[in-house]
């Protein structure tokens, strides 16, 4: 057995029956305790992207919204989205949106978590899984395997992102893949070792500006295609109850390639993007909650168009579990091409051209956010000594890892780049979702907390004390320091009084409300 065989086999035992149904079930769970805030709040989704205070330790909301929303829309939406149609048929589409849509309340309670026990290091805020883990669960050991195996994984996806531009850019300009990725590995450095800021400045322009651009075109597809509309999402629905004839057999794998890669498209679920929702100013945690939900759910709609796409254009292979092909509409043709062919098909000689200048953008900003994600694993492992050169010198030792393994990605076989890519992140997700439902209290106490003060008509904030929530004791000099107005506002709501202010510490202290 070869190695590509070996990772092939990990993979499939990573995403067995197991993993899948925990995922799908874990955001089940969270979307009922929290009666369906992706429905019935989305006016605080959209609107906690826009607010928030500068800060000098913090990103914007905004920023951590695009640099989470960059990470989750890299390769996974289209050559992701593409494989699961040649896997799982058709229905996989819908088995993708339904973990997207309950998988958006995994990535709130992440990022509830992660901005809850979130800790300052050089004067600038970092947060994630592994913080949650040691202080929330009072586990530190999985803590630290957490913030290893985060930063192992990061490494090796980087060379995925990197392997999955070069494949189409090389096709499409008829260049050396070693060509492309050195002009690529050139501009990634370029914006990584400037900071986390220079990242998030470059993420709140290109993001925002790729999924639009994206979805646009698939919107002008859509229109000009209108006659197909009804069948591609009868065909859609059909598949994924094993209605159509055609993919009748396919009703498990539809659902295992949709939930594996709705979460490998959106990364909820993971703990990725709580990474970054842990450098966000907020008032309180759940602002940061909201952001990323909305940022996953933002997602649906580039694998939407990436389907409709392909489907629309009918350029698509579904394989057969047994051997051979159910369909075979581009007799040739990798599930990497689908959607260039789609679009080449509508404009002619453009669709190459478009799918790498996209794949350009989404693989580039989705390498940005692992570096924000690693920084804060670092962070965590080193706590103690983030002031010495040790600290450092290993951020800039992996950030060079980062660089490389974007050069050698290209070079290595695109099946093992992918399979193993695939395998580790279904470990990282089983580890963090079962973190997660086992912090679903606090969470959840935390997202009625922010509820609360909502119906008293108030910007909330976060005062720990208020609900009995320990070891954040951070949230105790921020609401101090950049929140002050709604801490009296705060007060007047609920009629409680300040802490004496001859205590060193200015935050108000607040009786625990019933």
């Amino acid at each position: 057995m070869d190695i590509n065989e070996i990772v092939k086999t990990l993979d499939n035992f990573a995403w067995g029956p197991v993993l899948v149904f925990l995922c799908l079930v874990s955001g089940v769970i969270f979307s009922v305790l929290m009666k369906f805030p992706q429905i019935r709040m989305t006016d605080q989704m959209v609107s906690n992207l826009f607010g928030g205070k500068n800060s000098k330790s913090g990103l914007t909301p905004f920023q951590s919204f695009s640099i989470a929303l960059g990470g989750r829309v890299g390769t996974g939406t289209i050559t992701g989205t593409a494989g699961a149609i040649l896997m799982g048929g058709p229905g996989s589409i819908f088995w993708m949106c339904v973990m997207t849509l309950f998988g958006s309340m995994s990535a709130f309670i992440e990022s509830v978590l992660a901005q809850t026990y979130k800790e300052r290091v050089n004067d600038e805020y970092v947060g994630g899984p592994a913080y949650y883990i040691e202080k929330g669960l009072r586990w530190k050991p999985l803590g630290i395997i957490y913030a290893i195996y985060a930063i192992i994984f990061l490494i090796i996806f980087t060379a995925l992102q990197a392997n999955s531009f070069t494949s189409v850019a090389s096709v499409s300009f008829n260049m050396q893949p070693i060509i492309i990725g050195t002009a690529y590995v050139v501009l990634l450095a370029l914006v990584i070792f400037g900071g986390f800021k220079r990242i998030g400045k470059v993420a709140e322009v290109i993001v925002p500006f790729m999924s639009a651009g994206y979805i646009l075109l698939a919107i002008i597809m859509f229109a000009v295609n209108y006659t197909e509309i009804i069948n591609v999402f009868a065909m859609i629905f059909k598949s994924a109850f094993g209605l159509d004839a055609a993919f009748g057999g396919l009703v498990g794998s539809s659902i295992s390639w949709g939930v594996k890669r709705g979460i490998f498209s959106n990364e909820a679920g993971l703990g990725t993007g709580a990474m970054v929702a842990g450098t966000a100013e907020v008032s309180h945690p759940a602002k940061a909650g909201f952001a990323q939900a909305f940022s996953t759910i933002v997602t649906i709609f580039i694998c939407l168009a990436t389907a409709f796409m392909i489907f629309s254009a009918n350029t698509f292979n579904v394989e057969n579990p047994k051997g051979g092909f159910l369909l075979e509409n581009v007799p040739g043709v990798a599930n990497g091409e689908f959607t260039a062919t789609a679009i080449s098909n509508f404009i002619p000689g453009f669709g190459g051209i478009f799918i790498t200048i996209a794949m350009f953008l989404f693989t580039f900003t989705t390498i940005l956010a692992y570096v924000i994600y690693i920084k804060s694993n670092v962070a965590y492992l080193l706590r103690g000594n983030i002031q010495g050169r040790k600290y450092n010198k290993i951020i800039l030792t992996l950030n060079i890892f980062i660089i490389a393994m974007a050069f050698v990605g290209p070079l290595v076989s695109a099946d093992l780049v992918w399979n193993l890519g695939s395998a580790l992140c279904g470990f990282l997700a089983m580890i963090n979702t079962i973190c997660i439902l086992l912090l679903a209290k606090k969470g959840v106490l935390i997202f009625k907390d922010y509820e609360k003060q909502l119906r008293k008509g108030i910007d909330p904030i976060f005062i720990p004390s208020t609900i009995g929530i320990k070891n954040a004791e951070l949230w105790d000099d921020i609401t101090a320091e950049n929140y002050s107005e709604e801490v009296n506002a705060y007060h007047n709501a609920f009629n409680t009084q300040p802490k004496d202010s001859n205590n060193s510490n200015n935050q108000s202290k607040v009786p625990t409300l019933s």
